[in-house]
This record gives C-alpha cells, structure tokens and sequence, in this order.
C-alpha cells in the first residue's frame, strides 16, 4: 500500500521536474532574449524626450513590441501546455493501474467506506496524485517575474 502512494507522488513529482526541465533547458533562453529585446526597446522610447517624437516612435515599434511580447506569451503557454498534458497522462496511469483504497484515520461519508474495522479513501492514490499536483505545480512553473 505505501509503495503506491510513493509512486503516486514520483508520478507528480517527475511530471513537474519534466516540465521544469523543459523551462530550465529550452525555453528560458529564449523568454530571456526575447525580455531582454523588450528592454531595450523599451530604452529605446524612454530616451527620447519630446512627446511628438515619441508618439511617433511608439507606432514605428509597436508591431516589434508586440511582437516580442506575443513570443514571450506563446512560450509561457507552451509549458503551461506542457505541465497539463504531462498531468493529464500520468492521471490515466494513476486510475488505470495505481487505483486503490488507502487507510484514512477517520470516517468521512462520501468518500470513505468501513472495511475490516478500517476507514479507506476510495481512489486515494487519486487523491493524493492530485495533492502533489497542488503541492508540485507551483514550483514547476516557477519563472522569473515577466511584468517588471
């Protein structure tokens, strides 16, 4: 019984590092140029002073900017993307083959039933996968802060 709960959580646990490893090795350099070319358009129009000129400015590299910021949202999506399919897959393994009752300390009427003097959750290897969902999500899709 504890050997499927361990191997629940690993179930969470490597789905997060998975995702956070893409971000690590793939993705973060490219949100990071693409950052750091909004910057320095940014730069760009807080160098100039009179308001005209800057209007002007503005319009030449809104496309740019708009650009650069559509690619720093298309690759946060695609992790996102990335993290849920990768959930979405280790939630059908989990209910397909780790699907069994585990011991709860008391009676709950909905989701537990008595068996042998013993309260057992229903589905609590579901239970606690999605537990490590909430518990490992947030650190797999830990990045920088994009709205600086």
């Amino acid at each position: 019984m504890l050997v499927y709960v361990i191997l629940t959580l690993l179930a969470g646990a490597v789905g997060d590092l998975s995702s956070y490893l893409l971000y690590r090795f793939y993705l973060r350099e490219k949100i990071y140029s693409a950052l750091e070319q909004l910057s320095k358009l940014d730069e760009r129009l807080n160098i100039v002073t009179s308001v005209k000129r800057k209007e002007r400015i503005k319009r030449r590299l809104s496309k740019d900017i708009q650009r650069r910021q559509s690619t720093v949202y298309k690759y946060t999506f695609m992790r996102t993307m990335y993290t849920l399919a990768v959930y979405i897959i280790l939630f059908y393994i989990v209910v397909t083959f780790l699907n069994y009752a585990i011991p709860f300390p008391f009676y709950v009427p909905v989701i537990t039933v008595i068996h042998a003097h013993q309260y057992l959750l229903v589905g609590g290897t579901l239970f606690i996968f999605i537990m490590s969902f909430v518990l490992f999500s947030p650190l797999a899709l830990r990045q920088p802060n994009l709205y600086r």
